[in-house]
């Protein structure tokens, strides 16, 4: 079983996919394996987001990879390659927002991604691309790389039941102001 590390980014993929494999745990970082073999077929100017290749990189995975069991895809479109589950890392769009912007990001992209957190995005796709019981979230906000990698293991181990579809939900930030 083949597992996806994925969220908006900014919620931790990168710092647990770290500890994970400080734990021994075997991951690929999605982003790497692009930069490396050249995957990259354009970029979305709009977005300011380069385009994947997705074929070419299952291609590249299932030769690199064949049928290892555990194997942990991290990147925040994970969820679109051949993974039979989906970790959803998730955190409160203010958060969010001064993470990314700790990080450089534009004004634009912060809201972007912000915006994509707000609304499930990722979360959405995720199970669209999976069925509802092979997607779990967890919610980093208020966590540690430490203990949201816990909470990972104990998915990656195979507690599903703690970290089900609709644990998270921001949709009441969107409501707020509205109100009379």
């Amino acid at each position: 079983m083949w597992f996806a590390l994925t969220g908006t980014p900014g919620t931790g993929k990168t710092s647990v996919a770290k500890e994970l494999r400080e734990r021994g745990r075997d991951v690929v970082d999605l982003n790497k394996v692009v930069k490396d073999n050249d995957f990259v077929t354009g970029r979305d100017k709009e977005r300011d987001t380069d385009i994947v290749d997705l074929d070419k990189v299952c291609r590249f995975l299932e030769a690199e990879f064949g049928d290892e069991k555990g194997l942990v895809l991290e990147g925040h479109w994970a969820h679109k390659l051949q993974v039979e589950r989906a970790i959803v890392l998730r955190c409160d769009p203010r958060v969010l927002a001064s993470r990314l912007k700790a990080r450089g990001y534009s004004k634009a992209k912060v809201e972007e991604n912000c915006e994509a957190e707000l609304v499930d995005v990722i979360l959405v796709e995720s199970v669209e691309a999976l069925g509802e019981g092979q997607v779990s979230e967890i919610d980093t906000t208020k966590k540690g790389t430490r203990a949201v990698t816990d909470a990972v293991e104990r998915v990656l181990n195979g507690d599903f039941n703690n970290y089900k579809v609709g644990s998270v939900d921001w949709s009441g930030q969107l409501l707020k102001g509205r109100r009379s």
